[in-house]
């Protein structure tokens, strides 16, 4: 009986060391994390607001393509806190965004229907991004 004791008091220690480590790991991983993400459409324009839960240190870096039409934003040192990675938004020409997680960098992807040009201003704890049409002449 002793014996099944001391192997039932190892595991337990073992099982809450190795707990304590993965959440210690996970908070630590990343300083921050995308929250939430709400979608305004005002005519030709989409503005989406990421919700963080701290302030970026910096605008993130993106960039855009055509073919298939998406915009994708990088956050350094940021995790998803989403609890999904994608999300149907179906507003305007933005169909979908997706928010992906590779190590401590997390990607934001806008899944649009058609080639849109894109500006990003952070304000507190947010990110905002408007989409916008590409008007004829930024065409080419």
């Amino acid at each position: 009986m002793k014996l099944h004791t001391r192997m039932w008091r190892a595991c337990l220690g073992v099982s809450l060391l190795a707990l304590s480590l993965a959440v210690n790991a996970q908070q630590g991983a990343s300083g921050n994390s995308i929250e939430s993400i709400n979608v305004a459409q005002q005519g030709d324009s989409i503005t989406l607001k990421l919700g963080l839960r701290e302030a970026p240190s910096a605008v993130p870096t993106g960039f855009s393509i055509a073919n298939p039409a998406r915009v994708a934003l990088d956050f350094p040192n940021t995790s998803n806190g989403l609890g999904h990675s994608t999300e149907t938004v179906a507003a305007g020409a933005l169909r979908s965004v997706n928010v992906v997680q590779s190590g401590d960098r997390t990607r934001v992807v806008f899944n649009l229907n058609q080639p849109m040009t894109y500006e990003t201003r952070v304000e507190g704890a947010a990110v905002f991004v408007t989409l916008s049409a590409v008007k004829a002449s930024e065409a080419v």
